[in-house]
């Protein structure tokens, strides 16, 4: 009987010290692609964009557009909120090489414009596409002067690599159109 339990316990021992895998972290890195379109001088607020709670959690959500997959080992470094202002930030900096570019939540001197995002939705599926369908504003001395709606996608591969690097890409766009209608809108 004392062989039958040590047994027994060997076995639940080893059922419960299963092998856990360590999370993945993964970020929106500083957009290293973008283009310049313009050395006009001006200066920019970047306002908190604004983001469906469903993906601003600390794991990588997908979704097929009804069925939400939270993925519990791979996991974004920060918040996406902010990771997207700062990607959105970087993208504006690469395209308005004469342009400052700073956070609203940054205090200084009175900026040209304030751009603000809402984004709807930004996810996909692995393999599959991802989605980006926002709108953002582009205000002057408190006066919307542009709002516009936009969505993108585009093919994503197999692995959250390949997901987050397509987002990536989607957010990219969405800043080169922003830096577009800036400088239309520059005097």
């Amino acid at each position: 009987m004392k062989k039958y339990l040590a047994i027994c316990a060997f076995v639940i021992l080893g059922a419960c010290a299963h092998n856990h895998q360590a999370p993945s972290y993964y970020t929106l890195a500083e957009n290293a692609g973008g283009v310049a379109i313009s050395s006009k001088k001006m200066s920019v607020d970047v306002g908190r964009i604004k983001v469906p709670e469903y993906i601003d959690r600390s794991q990588i959500v997908t979704t097929d557009g009804a069925a939400v997959t939270v993925a519990e080992n791979e996991r974004w470094a920060e918040r996406v909120g902010p990771m997207t202002e700062r990607r959105i930030m970087s993208g504006l900096r690469a395209r308005l090489t004469g342009a400052t570019v700073k956070s609203a939540d940054f205090i200084g001197a009175p900026t040209d414009y304030s751009v603000f995002v809402e984004i709807y939705r930004l996810d996909g599926t692995i393999p599959g596409n991802v989605v980006l369908d926002a709108t953002y504003s582009i205000v002057e001395n408190g006066t919307p002067v542009k709002t516009r709606r936009v969505e993108y996608a585009d093919t994503c591969g197999d692995s959250y690599s390949d997901y987050v690097h397509a987002i990536g890409g989607l957010v990219d766009k969405l800043s080169r159109d922003i830096s577009r209608d800036l400088v239309r809108l520059a005097k």
